[in-house]
């Protein structure tokens, strides 16, 4: 190509000699006016040129008039374009050369005329002329043209118009981008005339309509939508007493509040009249109206019962207005005859009330009683009926008659005998005193050995046999007890109790019969049926269940450190997903379920891998600064309320790792190779991933003991309001830890979705081993991971009195997580996301069936599910045990193959030596032999 084009020496003397045939250059000049470009690389064309020569000085065997001819002779270099700008092809000068962003007037190839020129394609202008590389600059981004960059002649899309220095959608139309593309402009909805969404409209097509909020346009207040409002005038006017309207027949709301719709139009409401018509405007009757003509003229009655007089409403007299009607005074009843006014009339002397002259609704006299045909007459007492203006005596032991002859019922324990003459009787176990019943009764009393059998001893032989389900037992704290009833004779029972937990010495028992009434064979009842006492202390732990809990908790030990020790060299989340699942499942028995002892230790026993880990802090606290622990924490096993002791084992566990930071950076300041870049690495995680996986694991272990600080009562001042006052500071970390990571994950989210190296050196705990790929809240494992674990806490230590609730919240929680991760499938390593699933399935079945005892009165039952609970357990850890062997075996096979390519690259270096140093020897042997 050859154009005016300034150029430095370097850029273009340097090639020259490549070009001797190409290029008339004797030397390079400061400057490069006119210069050639051939396969993209630009050379300087003399400008002490000869016309008809080529570089080497021989003539061309054409007569040329440009910059000379090419090494052939034949074709000549000549260049007519209007800046001297060339495009060279095959040998021939093609077509003339315009600046970027610019074409040519003239698309034909060949030999260019001197009068062929450059103007800037479309988007683009020139304020000079076009003989540089940058001369065309581009219009507004709105622009299909432009004669300056402020200034359209026609916009990129059809449907805009030139507004200022760039575009604007016509009317109909709105864009949501820049005017770049044709249909950039989008209609709008048929009913706006401007709008700026597609369903959004600024106005309408109709000037008696206006945007509505759902969408296109409305009909104003007082017209409505005769067809569709994308023309113009197609909103109606509505009848003139109509607010809104369907149609020109059917009113919806009136102009006037005080109106209701009527039909087509609309009418007062009750308690108005028209004011005005033509709109129609009310105006208030009097207050007693109903309705009426004007304000001084009723045509009805608000208050039922009322007399119209002069215009107004008033109430007969002896009567008040009362609850919407008139009600006529103590004493006096209505009288409603046709045609004529109401009036109130006074009633009989002896009615208090009445609804006729003869008809009594309640006596003048309190004590008298209304007969049938509502007359007033004296009450008779129990056990005598009224004739003759007096009370006369019903049958022996009848309480209510209407005769002499006749009973209608009987005393209290008594019953009716109707053959052959109508009699009361006394039932068996009562005998007649006076006018009533009386009870004769026998007595009972209780005891209890020292082994809690629990006796009651009647002092009359008794009619019938005693069975279980005729004895209730509640017992003070004591929910997992079954008894069994045995007989000694028919005055001597035993109630033999059965506990599978410890019961303390003074625990109160209340026994009830609930065989009602209970007789003796000598026709007596029984005086009382609950009893009370106090049980002796029973200790239900044998040595078989704690070699049991002490087996658990070594096994436990192993497993946990086995898996800790393996995530050295593989994934170290199949050891969180153990220790997770472990510490669920071991706070179990700080509820209140009544859990069989071997489970209870079992489970407990899994919690003991803690105690690998030394406890100074039981040391440097006094256990005897707090009160003892609340009642199910004592239960569970926790010695002291002392929270630095509870955390003792976490904070050690702290510590050590935190005392690692000053030698590892120490030794990170000498070059010691791969190590320094191992060590500087394990520096990061100090910022902050160390500090957010400890938080992780600890939560539960810290939040347990800052409640049970929480729910004692200091006894040693100093030390006990420090670890009171470290546990208050804990909880409230505890508390707002979830909320803290969702709305740190919403900040950060760019960052986890693209996995940012700065960011996840700093956060990766929470995120660094999850894909993360399935919106925001996929990122949220860890949120729904404490969040359960929070309300497990609280629900294990302050829902103990209400145990339905407690084990509804702790499974749903469990089911919550469970469904986060199946749904979401988090985990980057699928067999992690196996581990997790596993860990929960096996903690929701943990909790399901210790639950299930609250249901569970057969102790065979419960010995089963005693079974399958604890097999369930050890089966869910087994799955994560083989896990985490599995990533073990899985590491070191991949390292294993990474250290055999290694020798296998280092053999092959070794061996291509020996072959150099063979062929040297042999090019040596070769050289000698030939001299």
């Amino acid at each position: 190509m050859i154009f005016n084009f300034e150029a430095s020496d370097s850029d273009y003397c340097s090639n020259v000699s490549q070009l001797k045939y190409y290029c008339l250059v004797e030397k390079c000049p400061d400057t490069c006016v006119p210069s050639i470009l051939i396969n993209s690389i630009s050379y300087c064309i003399s400008d002490v040129k000869e016309s008809n020569k080529l570089g080497t000085g021989e003539g061309c065997s054409n007569t040329c008039n440009g910059v000379g001819c090419f090494y052939d002779k034949n074709n000549c270099l000549n260049c007519n374009c209007v800046y001297g700008s060339c495009v060279l092809s095959s040998q021939n000068i093609s077509q003339c050369w315009c600046p970027s962003d610019a074409s040519s007037t003239s698309t034909s190839y060949g030999m260019p005329s001197s009068t062929v020129e450059c103007i800037c394609n479309d988007g683009f202008f020139n304020t000079t002329t076009l003989d540089s590389i940058n001369a065309c600059k581009p219009c507004n981004t709105d622009c299909a043209k432009c004669n300056s960059n402020d200034k359209c002649l026609s916009c990129k899309d059809k449907h805009a118009y030139i507004s200022g220095s760039g575009c604007k959608c016509n009317d109909m139309y709105y864009n949501t981008t820049s005017l770049i593309e044709e249909d950039s402009c989008i209609p709008c909805n048929d009913e706006c005339a401007t709008c700026d969404k597609v369903d959004i409209c600024l106005t309408c097509k109709d000037e008696n309509a206006e945007p509505s909020n759902t969408g296109g346009c409305r009909c104003k207040d007082r017209y409505y939508k005769s067809t569709s409002v994308d023309d113009f005038n197609k909103c109606t006017h509505c009848n003139i007493d109509c607010a809104t309207c369907e149609n020109e027949y059917s009113c919806l709301t009136c102009i006037d509040d005080k109106a209701k719709v009527n039909f087509t139009s609309c009418a007062c409401k009750d308690g108005y009249y028209a004011l005005n018509t033509n709109p129609l405007y009310c105006s208030i009757c009097n207050d007693s109206c109903l309705t009426c003509i004007n304000n001084s003229t009723c045509i009805s009655c608000l208050f039922e019962f009322s007399n119209i007089e002069s215009g107004f409403c008033k109430c007969p007299l002896h009567s008040s207005a009362s609850q919407k009607k008139c009600e006529c005074d103590e004493g006096y009843y209505l009288v409603n005859l046709p045609n004529k006014p109401f009036s109130c009339e006074k009633c009989d002397k002896t009615c208090k009330s009445c609804n006729s002259s003869t008809f009594c609704l309640s006596c003048a006299n309190s004590s008298d009683t209304i007969t049938k045909t509502g007359e007033c007459h004296v009450t008779c007492s129990s056990g005598y009926y009224y004739k003759d203006e007096i009370c006369l005596s019903c049958l022996d032991l009848c309480n209510n008659c209407s005769d002499s002859l006749s009973c209608n019922s009987c005393v209290d324990n008594a019953n009716m005998e109707t053959s052959p003459l109508i009699k009361c009787l006394c039932d068996e176990g009562y005998e007649k005193n006076s006018r009533i019943c009386e009870a004769k009764y026998f007595k009972a009393k209780i005891s209890v050995n020292v082994k809690n059998r629990i006796s009651i001893q009647f002092d009359e032989i008794l009619k019938n046999d005693l069975i279980k389900e005729n004895f209730e037992i509640s017992i003070e704290n004591i929910k997992s007890f079954t008894y069994s009833v045995k007989k000694k004779d028919f005055k001597i029972f035993y109630l033999l109790l059965q506990f599978i937990e410890d019961v303390k010495d003074g625990t109160r028992f209340n026994l009830t019969i609930t065989k009602t009434p209970l007789r003796s064979k000598n026709g007596k009842i029984l005086e009382k049926y609950i009893y009370s006492g106090n049980l002796h202390e029973y200790l239900t732990i044998s040595k078989v269940i704690v070699a049991m809990a002490n087996s658990t908790k070594a096994v436990t030990q192993v497993v946990v450190s086995s898996s800790l020790g393996s995530s050295v060299v593989s994934n170290p989340a199949a050891a969180w997903m153990i220790i997770n699942t472990i510490q669920l499942i071991s706070y179990i028995p700080l509820n209140s379920n009544p859990m069989p002892d071997g489970l209870d230790a079992f489970i407990t026993g899994l919690g003991g891998y803690t105690e690998m880990i030394p406890n100074p802090f039981a040391y440097i606290f006094d256990s005897r600064t707090l009160s003892d622990p609340y009642l199910q924490a004592r239960k569970f096993g926790t010695k002291t309320s002392v929270f630095w002791i509870n955390i003792g084992p976490s904070m050690v566990t702290f510590l050590l790792i935190l005392s690692m930071w000053p030698f590892l950076y120490f030794f990170s300041k000498f070059n010691l190779g791969k190590i320094s870049i191992k060590i500087k690495k394990t520096l990061k995680n100090y910022r902050y991933n160390f500090f957010l996986r400890f938080w992780i694991q600890a939560y539960l272990d810290i939040g347990v003991a800052s409640l049970i600080q929480l729910r004692s009562e200091v006894k040693i001042p100093g030390s006990g309001y420090f670890n009171q006052m470290s546990a208050v500071i804990c909880i409230i970390i505890f508390i707002l830890t979830p909320s803290c990571i969702v709305v740190c994950s919403f900040v950060g989210y760019f960052n986890i979705k693209n996995k940012d190296i700065e960011f996840f050196d700093k956060w990766g705990s929470l995120y660094c081993e999850f894909k993360n790929d399935k919106g925001f809240w996929s990122t949220q494992y860890y949120f729904v991971f404490l969040l359960r674990r929070l309300e497990f806490l609280l629900s294990q230590v302050y829902l103990n009195a209400h145990p339905y609730w407690q084990g509804g919240l702790n499974i749903f929680g469990s089911i919550v997580q469970t469904g986060f991760l199946i749904y979401y499938r988090p985990f980057d390593e699928k067999i992690m996301l196996f581990s997790a699933i596993i860990g929960e399935i096996t903690t929701t079945l943990a909790i399901g069936l210790c639950f299930s005892f609250n249901f569970i009165e057969s102790q065979k039952i419960v010995n089963f599910v005693e079974e399958v609970t604890i097999y369930t357990i050890i089966g869910g850890m087994g799955f994560q045990v083989g896990i985490s062997i599995y990533a073990t075996i899985v590491s070191f096979y991949l390292l294993w193959k990474k250290i055999e390519k290694i020798r296998v690259i280092s053999f092959l270096k070794r061996a291509e030596v020996i072959k150099r140093q063979e062929n040297f020897m042999d090019d040596k042997i070769i050289t000698s032999h030939n001299n």
